[in-house]
């Protein structure tokens, strides 16, 4: 008796799927538990597996949007005919393949599928609906490097390992504690004060940019920021993220210091209010008294939504976050 293979739901906010690859080839056996097929959500890319064992059928073409539950191939037992009512679908699977034109020898195709074309399809639309701003300060980093420096110390010895990118977390989710209109969304005709602080962290991946949540950032103190981040960080470059790692975002941080850029313009991911930049820590010449010393510093660029957000309270916010970065103590 043919089984048939579905879209599986994922969280309750998703309202369609994207077959982005056949794992397996059609017509070919596979084990109950054995992945089968790559499916692209609004959030997270993932493997779907075989709920039996049995004679793959494919009914659906790689590239097809689909609704959660929907039939997109069957498992047959050894030896039996594909069922009439899955016969037209399967005809069309591989119709289409049939028809896909190569590109030529001489040029480089990459399919603008799977997370690129969901990165693409929402921070276009993100600009092109919401009425982006962004500021941008400079942030004293010595402080917070000393401080660094301690804790990794002291905190190596239990396995915690803490980063720039913790601090800049736990700053972040003080200052959205004290500036609630940045946590906050609009929907339809009001704007929504988050009672949640969920902060995503762009990671990049050879695939694509992905974006895990560190949910209820507000009530996590420094070594669970450092602990979940890591945890998060691990898991996105494994692929075994799950929906509810990378759905709740409240506010966004994205961080290109690692590639020595300094300055940039992060796009706001609706619909989030907001998102930080982060740019790469340089030692510069500064003044003290009449003596010249050595400091580090960081530009944080805030881009926002001024539909959402007006220019001086997103300004009290970010230069809330400089200071308590530049004052770190109050971090720990």
């Amino acid at each position: 008796m043919a089984i048939p293979v579905v879209v599986p739901t994922l969280g309750r906010a998703m309202t369609e799927g994207r077959l982005t690859r056949w794992l397996t080839a059609d017509g070919a056996w596979v084990e109950k538990g054995e992945a089968i097929f790559l499916l692209e959500t609004e959030k997270i890319e993932c493997e779907v597996e075989a709920g039996a064992s049995g004679q793959l059928r494919h009914l659906s073409a790689e590239g097809s949007v689909l609704p959660p539950e929907a039939v997109v191939g069957c498992l047959l037992e050894d030896g039996e005919e594909l069922p009439s009512e899955y016969r037209d679908a399967a005809e069309k699977a591989r119709a289409s393949q049939m028809t896909t034109a190569p590109g030529s020898p001489e040029e480089a195709v990459i399919p603008y599928q799977g997370m690129r074309r969901t990165i693409g399809e929402r921070l276009h639309k993100g600009l092109q609906d919401i009425a982006q701003v962004t500021i941008t300060m400079e942030a004293d980093m010595t402080e917070a490097a000393e401080l660094l420096g301690r804790l990794r110390a002291e905190w190596r010895r239990e396995g915690v390992h803490v980063t720039y990118t913790d601090l800049i977390v736990k700053a972040c989710a003080i200052a959205l504690s004290e500036h609630r209109g940045v946590n906050a969304m609009l929907d339809g005709d009001v704007i929504r004060m988050l009672p949640e602080i969920n902060i995503g962290i762009a990671i990049a991946l050879d695939e694509g940019l992905i974006v895990p949540v560190v949910h209820r950032a507000d009530e996590k103190d420094l070594r669970e920021i450092g602990a979940v981040v890591h945890d998060l960080a691990q898991r996105a470059r494994e692929g075994t993220l799950t929906v509810d790692n990378v759905t709740g975002g409240t506010f966004g941080i994205t961080n290109l210091g690692m590639l020595d850029v300094e300055v940039f313009t992060p796009i706001v991911n609706p619909p989030q209010a907001a998102i930080l930049g982060v740019g790469r820590i340089k030692e510069v010449p500064a003044f003290q008294g009449d003596q010249v010393v050595k400091r580090s510093v960081t530009n944080l660029s805030l881009s926002f939504d001024h539909r959402i957000v007006d220019g001086a309270p997103a300004a009290r916010f970010l230069q809330r976050i400089k200071r308590l970065l530049e004052r770190p103590a109050s971090l720990v």
